[in-house]
């Protein structure tokens, strides 16, 4: 895993805006969390694979410190790498329309 480190800009008060934060403004964060590369490796239909993706702190100033702004990242890359890289939960995300499996047992069926 690699943290990467930025500056984020303050956000100037806003006297109408809807909260508390808003309407006080937020400072300048120097070299702040603001992502994470994260690398998994598993084993995929027996081989061994590597994937690598990066997660986001979307909302550096919504957290208090870095290390709550780097499990908001780390979440971010776990998703990524498990769903998107992996097809971990590709079924919950599909729903009804996942197939895949059915596909590849029929496949099987008539492989054999």
């Amino acid at each position: 895993m690699r943290v990467i480190r930025g500056e984020v800009a303050r956000t100037p008060p806003n006297p109408k805006g809807s909260s508390d934060r808003a309407k006080r403004g937020t400072p300048d964060l120097a070299s702040a969390v603001v992502g994470v590369v994260l690398r998994m490796a598993a084993t995929v239909d027996g081989r061994l694979v590597t994937v690598e993706e990066a997660g986001d702190c979307e909302q550096p100033h919504n957290w208090p410190h870095d290390g709550a702004r780097m499990k908001d990242a780390m979440s971010d890359a776990h998703k990524l790498v498990r769903a998107m890289r992996l097809g971990v939960g590709l079924h919950l995300w599909s729903q009804d329309d996942f197939y895949i499996a059915e596909k590849l047992a029929r496949q099987g069926a008539t492989d054999a």
